[in-house]
């Protein structure tokens, strides 16, 4: 009898990877959150958010965000017409370069250009090489950085403006924070969240096979880690304790992490999610130039301890997380609940 039931369930979890898998704008969602979390809890992310702020890091911060537009823009401009992600190339809208210059001539001077001491650090040189890299050998990898930077500037803008310009006593008519401004997303048109639901919907478009959308979700990954570079070199700056910048290596790792999700045989290396005690569930290789194939194989049963914990192991294999015991004891709880609350309004 069980043999007869397992083949559904298999197909059961192939349909709704597939299903999901499908909208570019979910997959980019639910593959990012765990990184997007990671980013928010930095060091100097959090104090950003909390109003604690230098001026000394904040004008580095802009200097090293102007060197990432001026490259992503270029490469952009450079690939995106004719492409597949072309109907996603908003210059008009969303194009940052111009704003953080002003924003630099206002903390650096006029002549910030002519300073010889004007260049990146070395996290955001990391981060420029590998959107140029993109560029190079895979233009629709660039689709992956656009969407983490232009929708996370959208998406929190406004609020970080005014936490900013607070913090740091900046004019009340936006000098210095333009970067903060797209002024070409008018309030008419429905503003931000607008404009963000019709990028996704442009997403959701694009004719991509299922490798392609694995692709973008891994790239995404490694764009959002490649920020997270930078703000740790500015945790470092500040002078904070046991502040350290992540391995490039590591931060290039999730994208052949995300896109092939098979076993690698060397019990030395460390789990992705950070947990010891067992081989790392995925293949490593960061290497961009070919697409990795997606052939079905067998994948040998790992031991108990050969594996992420729980919730952790939803992140690369659900359907393990659904074997496990907490799942379902979170479920019995929730349904408990549910349950407690129904007779309590059935008896009021």
């Amino acid at each position: 009898a069980g043999s007869g039931i397992q083949p559904k369930s298999e197909d059961s979890i192939k349909a709704a990877k597939a299903s999901s898998a499908s909208s570019l704008s979910k997959a980019l969602k639910s593959g990012t959150a765990l990184s997007h979390k990671a980013a928010e809890n930095v060091s100097f992310v959090r104090n950003f958010i909390k109003g604690k702020i230098r001026l000394d890091l904040y004008k580095l911060l802009i200097r090293d965000l102007y060197f990432v537009y001026c490259t992503l823009e270029e490469e952009l401009d450079k690939h995106a017409h004719g492409s597949q992600f072309q109907s996603l190339h908003l210059p008009t809208q969303l194009a940052r370069k111009e704003a953080l210059r002003k924003d630099m001539r206002y903390f650096y001077g006029e002549n910030w250009e002519n300073n010889v001491d004007m260049h990146p650090s070395a996290a955001t040189k990391d981060y420029l090489d590998r959107i140029r890299d993109c560029g190079n050998n895979n233009p629709l990898l660039l689709l992956a950085h656009a969407y983490t930077r232009y929708l996370g500037d959208l998406s929190g803008g406004r609020v970080l403006q005014r936490v900013a310009q607070k913090a740091l006593q900046l004019p009340p008519d936006g000098e210095g924070l333009r970067f903060y401004e797209f002024e070409n997303i008018t309030e008419e048109e429905g503003g931000p969240k607008a404009f963000k639901k019709r990028y996704r919907t442009k997403l959701d478009n694009l004719n991509l096979s299922i490798s392609e959308i694995r692709m973008l979700v891994g790239e995404a990954n490694v764009a959002f880690s490649l920020n997270m570079r930078m703000f740790e070199e500015l945790d470092v700056a500040s002078g904070e304790d046991g502040a350290s910048v992540r391995p490039l290596e590591e931060a290039l790792a999730y994208y052949d992490r995300a896109v092939t999700g098979g076993i690698d045989g060397n019990k030395n290396e460390k789990c992705p999610f950070g947990f010891t005690g067992g081989k790392n569930p995925h293949k490593k290789n960061t290497k961009i130039n070919d697409p990795p194939t997606f052939e079905k194989k067998q994948v040998p049963k790992q031991d108990k301890k050969e594996r992420c914990p729980w919730p952790f192991i939803f992140f690369h294999d659900p359907a393990t997380g659904m074997r496990d015991y907490q799942t379902w004891a979170v479920l019995c709880a929730v349904c408990c609940w549910m349950y407690g609350s129904f007779l309590a309004k059935s008896d009021v």
